[in-house]
C-alpha cells in the first residue's frame, strides 16, 4: 500500500501574499512596490544572497526615499542574520541554527509585506471611518508601518521556531 503525504503543498504561502496583492495595493507607492516585489521574489526563491543585495541597495535608497522605512524591520532581520554569520562563521546547511535563522528571516520578510498590506488597509478603513475620510491615507500609511513591524517580528519568531523544530524532526 503506497501512501504519499504532502506535508507542505508546493508554492504554499502562509501569509497569503502574492505579487498581484502588492501591485494592486493603493497605499504603497511605486518604489515601495518595487522593493516589496523584489523581497517576495527572493524569499520565494529561498535566495538569502539576493536578500543581502536588496539590503545593500536599501541602505542607499532609504536616504533618498524615506517612505522605504516601512521595510526597516525586515531589512534589520536580514542584517542581523548576516552579521551573525559574519561574526560566528557561516553555519552549515545541516545545522539547527541555520534552519531556524533562514526560516525566521524568510517568514519575517513575508510577514513584513503581509503586515504592510493588511495594516495599511485596516488603517485606511478605520482612519476613513473615524475622520470622515480626511485622514484615511495618513492612517493607512501608519497602519502599514505598524503592521509591517509587528507581523515581521512575529513572522520571524514563528519561522525560526518552525525551522528549528522542523530540523529536529526531519534533519
Amino acid at each position: 500500500m503506497g501512501l504519499e503525504v504532502e506535508i507542505v503543498p508546493k508554492n504554499y504561502n502562509q501569509f497569503e501574499v502574492n505579487i498581484s496583492d502588492v501591485e494592486n495595493s493603493e497605499f504603497l507607492n511605486n518604489k515601495q512596490k518595487d522593493y516589496a516585489i523584489n523581497l517576495l521574489k527572493a524569499v520565494e526563491d529561498n535566495n538569502f544572497s539576493e536578500l543581502v543585495q536588496i539590503k545593500k541597495s536599501f541602505k542607499e535608497d532609504v536616504i533618498a526615499y524615506p517612505e522605504l522605512r516601512i521595510f526597516n524591520s525586515g531589512i534589520a532581520l536580514i542584517e542581523a542574520t548576516q552579521n551573525y554569520m559574519n561574526t560566528n562563521g557561516a553555519f552549515g546547511k545541516n545545522d539547527c541554527l541555520h534552519a531556524a535563522m533562514v526560516g525566521g528571516v524568510m517568514a519575517g520578510v513575508y510577514g513584513m509585506i503581509s503586515g504592510a498590506i493588511t495594516g495599511g488597509l485596516s488603517g485606511l478603513v478605520i482612519g476613513g471611518a473615524l475622520t470622515g475620510g480626511i485622514l484615511a491615507v495618513p492612517a493607512g500609511g501608519a497602519g502599514a508601518i505598524v503592521g509591517a513591524t509587528i507581523e515581521g517580528f512575529f513572522g520571524f519568531v514563528g519561522g525560526a521556531i518552525l525551522g528549528y523544530i522542523g530540523y529536529l524532526i526531519f534533519g
